[in-house]
């Protein structure tokens, strides 16, 4: 029997039963706003399709399946959070929204959980390849998303993460642990961009900032629960996106196409790590992109009270 085996790391045990329902509503939202997101792609290229045949004569309707099967009136409780899907819900809306189904199943709410012990962190870490782990929190911290964009658009990545601090924490490699926190921070941040899980974006970053991130701390900084601070910071990347991609169609004089998720990484990649990055008033490149316009100028002010990193006071003797 492995020494991890039934063993919880402290602070990961101090949650409570209301964190446990916090990550399953959390889990149920962003489910729903996956498989609704996909379900307008799957819709909006079912037009596409019809509009380009030669059965224009034909009237075009949408056909009722998978998520728009769902009441308006059952979707808003699941987008809520608030009521949770039956595994034949889930496979049935995968049928057009397969995404939806790998967010419900993602590893990561498992690793979240205060009855998930550390024999299950260690699992996950090896799944994902301890030194490929090792080389995405590298690249992040170096400023070279780049390198590893197709590991920050699912949630994979975001759970090994996790799992690896709470190891990290349960073996007092809090120096370590730090690092690996900054590496996650990027990673909740880059969901932020991500359009099928920009909704839920804040509530994630509030249930993993609760459970792994807060407290973590190297002998200047210390990680805060930040939960104004990343909804400015979240809600100014998305709308830098859209406006990006909205300039990008009026040049083509027509509706352009989506960005790529690597444009989208690449685009958001000093943002991202200037925000994830302590030792620093703000980096030039991310205080750039605040100064511009009155909405950012109320970005900043948020940020101010609500920094994501604080000073460590020294010590008492």
């Amino acid at each position: 029997m492995s020494r991890f085996s039934g063993i919880v790391d402290k602070k990961t045990a101090e949650q409570g039963p209301a964190y446990v329902r916090e990550i399953r509503q959390v889990r149920t939202a962003l489910w729903a706003a996956v498989a609704q997101a996909e379900h307008v792609a799957w819709q909006i290229a079912l037009r596409r399709k019809f509009l380009s045949s030669n059965t224009r004569s034909e009237k075009f309707s949408l056909p009722c399946e998978g998520w728009s099967a769902i009441s308006e009136l059952r979707r808003k409780p699941y987008l809520e959070g608030t009521r949770h899907p039956h595994e034949q819900t889930i496979e049935v809306v995968a049928n057009h929204a397969p995404v939806s189904r790998k967010a419900f199943y993602s590893v990561l709410w498992q690793v979240l959980s205060p009855q998930t012990d550390l024999q299950t962190c260690m699992n996950t870490v090896f799944a994902f390849d301890d030194e490929k782990l090792d080389a995405l929190v590298s690249n992040l911290l170096l400023g070279q998303a780049h390198n590893v964009a197709e590991h920050l658009v699912d949630l994979r990545a975001t759970g090994a993460l996790v799992a690896y601090i709470r190891l990290l924490g349960h073996e007092r490699n809090y120096v370590r642990a730090f690092e690996v926190g900054c590496a996650l921070t990027q990673s909740l941040c880059y969901h932020a961009v991500n359009p099928l899980f920009v909704t839920v974006a804040p509530r994630l970053w509030n249930v993993v900032s609760k459970g792994v991130l807060e407290g973590l701390q190297n002998s200047q900084f210390r990680f805060s629960r930040c939960s104004d601070g990343f909804q400015y910071f979240s809600d100014t990347l998305w709308a830098r996106l859209t406006s990006a991609e909205a300039l990008y169609g009026v040049h083509r004089l027509a509706a352009g196409p989506k960005f790529r998720w690597e444009t989208i990484v690449d685009m958001n990649c000093e943002c991202i790590r200037g925000f994830a990055t302590p030792g620093h008033d703000r980096p030039d490149l991310l205080q750039s992109f605040l100064d511009v316009g009155s909405a950012n100028r109320h970005l900043v002010s948020g940020l101010d009270k609500d920094p994501l990193f604080r000073s460590v006071g020294p010590k008492r003797l």
